[in-house]
């Protein structure tokens, strides 16, 4: 089993900038070790505690040195739903012993798992991202309590529900602002819009500290799209930062948290003084023919071959994109992937002549898109070579059969500067 000597070892070994640089390659590794002791071997409760806090150990490495979500691994998601499954029978898995924070990690799991086991007239309507567990009461995210989630869990000084308009900025502030907070504090606010629109927050003014290892004494914790997930934390000064919930999963809702219990001998920050208001949607084309990559559902019609990785604003690597051509998330293929080339692969399904527009990123290597019927491939698009620092635009027509295969294809090469990124992928039907 991976334990905590793992994470300890990594974090020790491995300072920020080589975590950036490098990004993928030991996560991978040591999450397909996991992934096969648990699905290979036997589990009682002790056992199950142990390998899902090593799980945590490593997404708490990618959270905090790379801020991607271990939620948006789909691999990570469905060995998750499978390991609760295998001792849900056995005992409630709420007296597991658990840490809190791995229950936040596996949250999303576990309303997967819960969701099918209470029906009927009995079945409460759990309000803030609260789902139905199988005793037919709701399960709140953290910081949320009450019959139906309905209540913020936080200081008296600070926190609660704030309900935002489109019409006007709700400012948002950590107890005694511009001044330091009291050590020790904690506060938790519930940004609500309307239900048909979204929440946007940005950081006015952020001043919370942190150490030489740019790691975080006391931070801003944003969640959005799935509350009861771990979200992005933010130390450090910031100015102008913004952050909108996309128009998946829970659009109108998005969590607000200051920690600064985790480290309370350490010197206070000011804190900081965020806006929030509500935003419109966008206007969305058919789900289906789009992949935006933003979570928790990217509703994307390509299928990836397990070389693709979805990043989060900023990438991880050094020669990556600064952050998505649209929203805040896109696939990328690290320089470090090597010869092998990464593959979206798309069954047509009827025959007739498509346009297909996406964004690219390119510092190097090869992206092309291909058709391949049952006898041929068609190369019908290439880019070559670094293209800028930036998203460029491409759309390229292609005449299929009914169940041709359409393919982008990225080429790293041997050159670890190389990082390939597509975004916004749309496909229409008929010419360009």
């Amino acid at each position: 089993m991976i334990s905590s000597q793992f994470m300890s070892t990594y974090v020790k070994d491995n300072n920020i900038s080589d975590v950036k640089t490098k990004p993928n390659q030991q996560y991978i590794k040591e999450l397909q070790t996991i992934i096969s002791q648990i699905r290979s071997a036997p589990l009682n409760m002790a056992q199950l505690q142990l390998e899902l806090s090593a799980l945590y150990n490593l997404c708490f490495i990618r959270i905090h040195t790379e801020n991607v979500g271990c939620l948006y691994d789909h691999q990570f998601l469905q060995i998750i739903k499978e390991t609760l499954i295998r001792v849900i029978g056995q005992q409630d898995w709420r007296h597991c012993g658990l840490h809190q924070d791995t229950t936040e990690l596996l949250f999303l799991a576990l309303q997967q798992v819960h969701d099918a086991h209470c029906k009927g007239s009995s079945r409460p309507k759990c309000e803030n991202g609260g789902f139905v567990d199988h005793n037919c009461e709701c399960f709140c995210p953290p910081s949320l309590k009450g019959d139906l989630c309905q209540t913020v869990e936080t200081s008296s000084a600070c926190g609660g529900i704030v309900y935002v308009s489109e019409s006007e900025v709700t400012e948002i502030k950590t107890p005694n602002w511009p001044s330091p907070y009291p050590a020790g504090t904690k506060c938790t606010w519930l940004i609500k819009a309307p239900a048909d629109m979204l929440v946007k927050l940005t950081a006015d003014d952020l001043d919370l500290p942190y150490n030489s290892l740019n790691r975080c004494y006391h931070w801003m914790e944003v969640r959005y799209n799935l509350i009861g997930q771990l979200g992005v934390k933010i130390c450090g000064e910031i100015k102008g930062k913004t952050w909108t919930t996309t128009p998946y999963g829970e659009s109108n809702l998005m969590m607000v948290r200051l920690d600064a219990k985790f480290a309370e001998d350490k010197d206070a920050g000011k804190g900081f003084s965020i806006s929030a208001t509500a935003a419109p949607k966008p206007v969305v084309e058919d789900k289906s023919k789009i992949c935006t990559f933003e979570p928790p559902s990217d509703g994307c019609f390509f299928e990836g071959d397990g070389n693709w990785f979805v990043g989060e604003d900023k990438s991880p690597s050094d020669y990556g994109p600064s952050s998505a051509y649209r929203g805040q998330f896109y696939a990328y293929v690290d320089g470090n992937n090597g010869q092998e080339a990464a593959k979206m692969t798309y069954k047509v399904p009827s025959t007739m002549e498509y346009c297909l527009s996406f964004a690219y990123y390119l510092s190097g290597g090869d992206l092309k898109i291909h058709s391949e019927d049952a006898n041929y491939f068609y190369e019908l698009w290439t880019a070559q070579g670094d293209q800028g620092d930036g998203w460029q635009k491409a759309k390229v027509d292609i005449n299929a059969k009914k169940d041709d295969l359409v393919l982008i294809i990225a080429e790293t090469g041997s050159d670890y500067t190389n990082d390939i990124a597509v975004d916004d992928i749309i496909l229409k039907e008929g010419v360009c």
